[in-house]
């Protein structure tokens, strides 16, 4: 990505970009070597130089000693940014840019693997913090220094995104306390429906109870009724049976009662 032609760009020192570096420092070309600017390479790496320098990101070439060897445009605004108390000082090592922009960590990973990418969170200000997503890459022979950086602030999307899961964590709650609700609902149903059957089946059992306990007073009465009817009955058919006896029976009975005591 550093590969660039014989054209110097030089880090401009009077807006804090540190020390000078042609572009052929860059490319591994030994300094005062003239390239032939004809060749299609050479004019695609001076493309990328230009396109590298005019680019958004901020990018960063640095050595094993975290001395800055390059730092694009965005770089330099980026350091006020980030220093806005400070603007007019001196960018020659990473740590100028602020000190937790490069750990060791990070560095070392970049060393070993050859790249190391991750999300780094900045205290700008008191109240200002940035967050960028950084990517360390070993860009030298057999992945060794120098290194290359590059930066790009992803505030707003950390900000937007950790909105986002605060609002999914609302939705998830509300979701649960929603499924709560429903469940109540669903058992509250099942109440009511258990409690109109046990109803129906007290209802088809009290109707008999009732319509039998309704009757016992009546069927009492009738039963009073043909008792008494029973009884009249009896004592008219005595009555009957004493009226009907013959005379003589009873005079024989006088006599037959007398007779002993008139012998005597």
């Amino acid at each position: 990505m550093f590969i660039t032609s014989h054209i110097n760009v030089e880090t401009n020192s009077a807006h804090g970009a540190g020390p000078a570096m042609s572009s052929q420092a860059v490319a591994g070309i030994a300094p005062g070597t003239t390239v032939d600017m004809s060749s299609t390479g050479n004019k695609t790496a001076a493309y990328l130089q230009a396109f590298v320098d005019i680019s958004s990101i901020a990018t960063l070439v640095f050595d094993s000693d975290q001395h800055v060897l390059y730092a694009n445009h965005a770089a330099r605004v980026f350091a006020n940014i980030l220093n806005p108390e400070n603007k007019d000082r001196e960018l020659k090592c990473v740590g100028d840019w602020h000190p937790e922009l490069l750990s060791p960590a990070a560095l070392h990973l970049a060393s070993v693997r050859g790249s190391w990418i991750g999300e780094v969170v900045l205290h700008a200000t008191a109240s200002c913090q940035k967050v960028l997503l950084v990517q360390i890459s070993a860009i030298g022979p057999n992945g060794t220094d120098p290194y290359g950086l590059s930066a790009r602030d992803i505030t707003l999307d950390y900000v937007r995104e950790t909105e986002l899961q605060a609002r999914n964590a609302e939705l998830e709650v509300a979701y649960a306390k929603l499924k709560g609700a429903q469940d109540q609902v669903i058992q509250s149903e099942k109440l009511a429906s258990i409690g109109q059957l046990a109803a129906g089946v007290a209802h088809e059992i009290n109707n008999p109870i009732g319509y039998v306990n309704s009757n016992l007073s009546t069927l009492q009465q009738y039963v009073s009724r043909l008792l008494g009817a029973i009884e009249t009955y009896s004592v008219a058919l005595t009555r009957t049976g004493d009226s009907t006896k013959e005379p003589g029976d009873a005079g024989v009975n006088q006599v037959e009662s007398s007779g002993p005591e008139r012998i005597e």
